[in-house]
């Protein structure tokens, strides 16, 4: 059986999921850079049961030298962003051992590069893997400003569903309502933001527009304590329309989104956005921003949501209430994205890296 090494940025479910169904068809050792938190990767550990070490401590530091030194040992090397200290050591040993490693690049919003230095480093990076794995179309672009020949790279769609957590079909107008009571939902329009309060999120702007429209729509921000500065708005502005919601787990998120009528993500800079995927599973209209490289991969305007520039409050004033006023245009972006999303699950993610690999060992016996 052919032993393969992957290492990857911290052990989210979404990756864990894909490098365990990995390690079911091949030996595998599973490196992560970091955790994210220490209770969270705890709770994401017991979700996904995958054997992996995280290069935070001396023990796990050791192996992963003990295995650059014994490189030759493993057929392929995966490292899934090459932009980390360890993944970087591990691609430059790659290249002096001639160990064959396959890249890998969820999605991209900057490609070019403008600083020299990285840009050379980065061309170097580039080089030399065996294969490319693109979880969008901007991934594919990204490879491709680095001299990689398009027939090396494989595209799968990056996302965190299986096929149970998407709608089979659009609620109705009573299944709404009882999940509203359910979930205290007061509004009769409401609006779902999800993530950290961080300043790349926008969560300003949609303050600002909750501010703007008043209490007619309701929005609810949804991903921890809310800081100080968006609680401050909202409290000197009086925003009673304004919902600050704690971390909610999968299932309770996804009663907020059934119950909801819109989701929007102001974002500054995503190099993906899972959350878009989880909308659109949910059959919800998305307006988000240019630069959530999910919306401009999955969002096509006027079909399924509306794509606005970053921190543009009128538009997201005007596309709110024009999708407030439009209940039929509502339930058909709902169903067309519901549709959009049927594909788009995990296992295919793993299916894909192992179609790859499998041709690689193959063409190598």
């Amino acid at each position: 059986m052919e032993r393969i090494l992957i290492i990857g940025e911290f052990p989210a479910p979404y990756r864990s999921e894909v490098f365990a169904d990995l390690a079911r068809r091949w030996e595998a050792r599973i490196y992560f850079e970091c955790q994210w938190d220490e209770k969270r990767t705890a709770e994401w550990l017991t979700r996904v049961s995958v054997n992996c070490e995280i290069l935070d401590n001396k023990k796990s530091k050791k192996m992963f030298w003990n295995d650059i030194k014994n490189l030759e040992k493993f057929n392929a090397i995966i490292i899934y962003n090459n932009c980390f200290y360890n993944s970087i050591i591990l691609e430059v040993f790659c290249k002096i051992k001639k160990v064959p490693f396959f890249v890998n690049c969820d999605g991209c919003n900057d490609i070019e590069e403008h600083n020299l230095l990285k840009k050379i480093l980065k061309h170097y990076l580039m080089r030399g893997a065996k294969g490319y794995f693109a979880g969008s179309q901007s991934a594919v672009k990204y490879f491709e400003y680095y001299g990689v020949e398009k027939k090396r790279i494989h595209l799968h769609h990056f996302t965190s569903l299986h096929e149970d957590e998407i709608n089979k079909r659009n609620l109705t107008d009573i299944e709404k309502t009882i999940l509203k009571q359910k979930i205290n939902m007061i509004g009769n329009f409401n609006v779902v933001t999800v993530g950290r309060h961080i300043e790349c999120k926008g969560f300003d702007i949609v303050l600002k527009a909750a501010e703007r429209i008043g209490v007619l729509i309701d929005f609810y921000i949804i991903g921890g304590e809310a800081s100080e500065e968006n609680r401050r708005y909202q409290e000197q502005h009086n925003l009673k329309n304004v919902h600050f919601i704690d971390f909610l787990n999968k299932n309770s998120l996804r009663e907020y989104y059934n119950a909801a009528d819109l989701f929007v993500l102001m974002t500054r800079g995503d190099t993906w956005g899972l959350v878009i995927n989880e909308a659109m599973a949910n059959g919800l209209p998305i307006i988000t921003t240019d630069r959530c490289v999910a919306g401009v991969e999955l969002v096509e305007n006027g079909v399924n949501g509306y794509i606005i520039a970053v921190d543009d409050t009128d538009a997201l004033v005007e596309k709110i209430k024009l999708l407030r006023d439009n209940i039929a245009l509502r339930r058909k972006i709902a169903d067309a994205n519901i549709e959009k999303m049927k594909k788009n699950i995990i296992d295919n993610i793993a299916k894909n890296h192992i179609q790859v690999l499998e041709d690689f060992f193959e063409d190598n016996k």
